[in-house]
């Protein structure tokens, strides 16, 4: 099952779990994803980078949604590029984009730390 990115996130965090989140680029890959988040009962983010063929990668993830109901998973569009590779991903893409905005700037924050401590 197909859910935004961001609700599938916000689960995660609140039971305190990871998200796996493989680069998949074809037929293969993104039934290897379903099958091991069937098996592992987890969910899983499909990142496709826009040289792999979103609007392709996109149609055999709604494919094997169907194979997998009871797989939530999120599509995410990995390694944005060109205005219209998004616009893609916008329109065949189920993803929230997480804004800072709405974190109170907290990863900004955290990623300041990291730097300013290294």
């Amino acid at each position: 099952m197909m859910i935004p990115m961001g609700e599938l996130l916000a689960k995660a965090k609140k039971e305190g779990y990871g998200v796996a989140a493989p680069n998949v680029f074809n037929r293969e890959t993104i039934e290897a994803c379903f099958l091991a988040a069937k098996k592992l009962r987890a969910p899983i983010i499909l990142d496709v980078a826009a040289v792999h063929g979103i609007y392709e990668c996109a149609d055999i993830a709604r494919y094997y949604e169907k194979q997998y109901p009871e797989v939530p998973f999120a599509l995410n569009l990995d390694h944005g590029g060109a205005y219209e590779d998004i616009v893609k991903a916008l329109e065949n893409i189920a993803e929230l984009i997480e804004q800072d905005i709405k974190n109170e700037g907290n990863i900004t924050k955290k990623i300041e730390k990291v730097i300013t401590t290294e």
